[in-house]
């Protein structure tokens, strides 16, 4: 699966014979990475930006900011707790996407993992602060890996 845009939408097409949930969460925080992107863009004072979610990270780390090639100054922080996999380590929004998908389906990993705990209640803070969130509850799905940690 991946995010597509064409003629002003964005389309996720998926390989159904492969789907599966986690993937499904993954390439919608690419989607609500695109609305947080452009909110920050055009409104000032957005929770959201580039800064905001590299100040969540831990201290002198920086994303590989490639698919294919690891550094190894950034593996070093596989096992900080502050992400899910090597691959959450490649671009900001892989990481966000990663996160997205693990608060969704594997709520007890956050447990373990306070940094993954930071950056998440900053993500949710922004998606919140982002789209427009009247009939949403109290606490999204999201959100209750942050309410009520499992063990």
């Amino acid at each position: 699966a991946f995010v597509q845009e064409r003629d002003g939408y964005l389309m996720i097409p998926m390989n159904g014979f492969l789907l599966r949930p986690d993937t499904v969460y993954h390439e919608f925080s690419h989607v609500i990475d695109r609305r947080l992107a452009w909110d920050a863009q055009i409104r000032e004072d957005a929770l959201y930006s580039n800064e905001g979610w590299l100040a969540q990270q831990p201290e002198g780390f920086a994303y590989a900011m490639s698919y294919t090639d690891m550094p190894e100054e950034t593996l070093r922080y596989v096992e900080t707790g502050y992400f899910d996999y090597d691959y959450s380590m490649t671009y900001p929004t892989e990481d966000r996407a990663t996160l997205f998908a693990a608060a969704m389906t594997r709520a007890q990993l956050l447990a373990q993992r306070p940094g993954m705990q930071k950056k998440l209640d900053y993500y949710a803070r922004c998606i919140r602060d982002c789209f427009d969130t009247e009939g949403w509850p109290e606490v999204t799905a999201w959100e209750q890996p942050l309410q009520s940690p499992q063990t």
